[in-house]
């Protein structure tokens, strides 16, 4: 079977009023992946630690992770190759975070949803600092090379230590079209 192409509509990006006062930001983004290997990259600690953090805890519905240096939460619904949902605390801020995956053939579509987010968090504050969307969006597009295999080998903390001026400054130009996309998204929110 020839795998389908992306869904030219993907990523898609939106923002839901919380029930609890701020807002949700949804992210769905298609990877040319089966949901198995979508599901995997996400949840195995070895995998996980190639293209993000290193990822522990005890990994089971009602257990506990911690991505090293980064957020800590519950695991509140696991379902595999189905949804993940999770609190995720990251200093003073906590949210939950949710991921439902849907297989199309060859192809796998992540939807990412969390909330609720203060607007102010959700875009860049400066060039420098990402906001959250900007912040998973990335993510998902270092998500999408360990799955196409254009990731070093390693640790991903160690070979992004390394990237070159080049290479920084070639992120920063992504990150900086996302943040425009999602500004554009918000409007003005006074």
């Amino acid at each position: 079977m020839i795998p389908l192409p992306p869904d030219d509509s993907l990523p898609q990006r939106e923002l839901h009023d919380h029930s609890a006062g701020h807002k949700t930001l949804v992210i769905r983004r298609a990877f040319n992946a089966p949901v198995e290997q979508v599901w995997s990259a996400l949840t195995d600690p070895e995998q996980i630690s190639r293209w993000y953090l290193p990822l522990d805890g005890n990994l089971c519905e009602g257990g506990y992770y911690l991505l090293v240096g980064n957020a800590v939460g519950e695991i509140r619904r696991c379902a595999p190759l189905r949804e993940l949902a999770l609190t995720w605390v990251y200093g003073e801020f906590e949210s939950e975070l949710g991921l439902r995956f849907t297989a199309r053939h060859a192809q796998t579509t992540l939807e990412l949803a969390q909330g609720p987010i203060p607007i102010d968090m959700i875009t860049n504050p400066t060039p420098e600092l990402w906001g959250l969307a900007v912040n998973w969006e990335m993510l998902l597009s270092g998500l999408d090379d360990f799955l196409a295999g254009k990731t070093p080998p390693g640790l991903a903390i160690d070979w992004m230590a390394r990237l070159s001026q080049e290479q920084r400054s070639a992120s920063m130009t992504l990150a900086n079209a996302l943040n425009q996309a999602w500004v554009a998204l918000i409007g003005n929110p006074s």
